[in-house]
């Protein structure tokens, strides 16, 4: 049975991710959270989601910007800019809480080492996903695919010998993000336990 730790993605209107941006950062609920800027200048000015007021209490200090009392709100994309000159863009978030209900299926179809995960999720939320190896090796983060709210990623383990025993699980981490919130999650499974032969039905 595939263990899962999972965090809840809060969801309010706003524009929606379609990919995993460049720079994103975590803070708790209520908490403060200190955005810096990677540039050389000096005097920057800031903006969140394009607008030059930020739904949030900040304080703004040469190329750092500290966001007091994160909320919902204050979550989003935040831009340092000099002048009419973007210089750096960090996508801001909230932690979530424990969530139950997300559950993960991967399946293989054979013992060669390649398995495809699918799991549910918010709709507007994007996902990407990692593998560490039977060797102990960690892999590339893979964006899934998401389609009405179910999410799948394709996989391989190029250690993997279909003639060895598996010592080691597989783990396999998922990070999503909302318009607002952060979700992360990992499951470990050996490739025996999830392969399903595709059956042929004779004509």
């Amino acid at each position: 049975m595939l263990g899962l730790v999972g965090l809840l993605l809060c969801l309010t209107p706003a524009d929606a991710l379609t990919a995993f941006p460049p720079k994103f950062q975590v803070g708790k609920l209520n908490g403060d959270v200190v955005v810096k800027c990677n540039t050389s200048e000096q005097r920057v000015t800031w903006t969140q989601n394009g607008e030059p007021e930020p739904m949030a209490e900040f304080v703004a200090k040469g190329q750092t910007l500290t966001i007091l009392g994160l909320d919902l709100p204050a979550a989003g994309n935040y831009s340092c800019w000099a002048g009419t000159v973007l210089l750096d863009t960090t996508y801001v978030v909230v932690s979530g809480t424990r969530e139950e209900g997300m559950n993960i299926s991967c399946q293989a179809e054979s013992y060669h080492g390649s398995f495809r995960c699918s799991w549910n999720g918010p709709r507007s939320a994007v996902f990407r996903a990692r593998l560490t190896r039977s060797d102990g090796s960690l892999g590339k983060w893979v964006p899934a695919a998401g389609r009405h709210g179910w999410f799948s990623a394709s996989f391989a383990d190029p250690s993997f010998c279909p003639f060895a025993e598996e010592l080691r699980p597989l783990q396999l981490q998922l990070e999503g993000l909302s318009d607002t919130s952060y979700l992360n999650f990992s499951i470990q499974f050996f490739i025996r336990d999830i392969v399903r032969p595709k059956t042929h039905r004779r004509i």
